[in-house]
C-alpha cells in the first residue's frame, strides 16, 4: 500500500468510519436519537416548512 505524504494509508480511511460506526450503534440511545432528533424538528418546524413553500410558488403538481 502506499502511504499520503501525512502517512495514512487507503485501509485507515475505510477502517476509522467502520470503527466509528460501530461505537456509535453500540449505545441504543443514539440509534434511536438518531430518528427522533429529525422527526421532531420536521414535525415542530411543519408549519414554518409550508409557508416558505407557500411563498416559493405554492404545490406543486408533482408532473400531473
Amino acid at each position: 500500500m502506499t502511504a499520503s505524504p501525512l502517512g495514512v494509508t487507503r485501509s485507515t480511511w475505510l477502517l476509522l468510519p467502520q470503527r466509528y460506526l460501530l461505537e456509535y450503534a453500540r449505545r441504543p440511545l443514539n440509534l434511536v436519537l438518531l430518528a427522533v432528533v429529525p422527526l421532531a424538528f420536521v414535525t415542530l418546524s411543519a408549519g414554518a416548512i409550508a409557508d416558505f413553500a407557500e411563498v416559493l410558488g405554492g404545490l406543486a403538481d408533482l408532473g400531473r
